[in-house]
């Protein structure tokens, strides 16, 4: 058995497509009519899913440029900010830690590259 590059994304979108199933078929078996949540827009929880998708397309699009390990880190930033978390050494911390152990893990352990930005 080979495992490649591809093998724990498919595991993964296996696994959501088998629990997405799992989560349909029970909602349809206990559906209740008196629980009819409405999408609103102007909800606090909407906006901040909103931005960190949005937060989500930009950091996409800005790792090959920047570099993974900076762009992970204003993005994590970014993020622990949108999800009201306000203690800055604490969440500067955490993204550096994080972005470091995440790059080190691909690149010494799996020896697959991430993009090092335009000072490489």
């Amino acid at each position: 058995m080979n495992i490649g590059p591809d093998f724990f994304p498919r595991l993964i979108a296996a696994g959501l497509f088998i629990f997405s199933g799992v989560l349909i078929v029970s909602n349809l078996l206990s559906r209740e009519e008196d629980t009819v949540v409405r999408f609103d827009i102007k909800d606090p929880g909407v906006q901040r899913a909103g931005i960190a998708l949005l937060a989500s397309i930009v950091y996409g699009l800005l790792v090959e440029t920047f570099g993974f390990i900076l762009t992970t880190i204003v993005y994590l930033v970014f993020l622990m900010y949108v999800m009201k978390l306000r203690k800055w050494k604490k969440m500067g911390l955490v993204a550096v830690m994080v972005s470091l152990l995440v790059f080190l893990v691909f690149r010494v352990f799996l020896h697959i590259t991430l993009p090092d930005g335009f000072w490489a």
